[in-house]
């Protein structure tokens, strides 16, 4: 048994490392801050990562056996921007099953 599950890293985000709920402050993110004189973002991006959680059963009760980080073909962490909401679909229904990674400004769909 397992799950898939997203995790996001926003750290290289945040102008200065400043968090959004740092000292409750409003983040200067938006506030002309963060970008430089020609306008360009100067600040890193967020990445999401999915993680492969797999559970074995013993009785009643169920035991995390294994953790592993998703990889593309090429071998590299799957990376995708922002939070990674995975999710696995038939999209074609010819019984293979697709993993589609999305979060709230894109969608990537990898093959079976």
């Amino acid at each position: 048994m397992g799950a898939l599950v997203g995790c996001d890293d926003w750290s290289q985000y945040w102008p200065d490392s400043i968090s959004f709920w740092d000292n409750h402050q409003v983040p200067t993110i938006g506030l002309n801050k963060s970008y430089d004189a020609n306008g360009r973002w100067k600040e890193g991006q967020p990445h999401g990562s999915v993680w492969m959680l797999c559970f074995c059963q013993n009785g009643s009760d169920y035991y995390l056996t294994s953790v592993q980080q998703l990889m593309t073909v090429e071998e590299k962490p799957l990376d995708v921007h922002g939070t990674a909401t995975p999710t696995i679909v038939d999209l074609e229904a010819d019984g293979k099953w697709h993993l589609m990674v999305g979060c709230s400004t894109m969608l990537r769909c990898f093959g079976s």
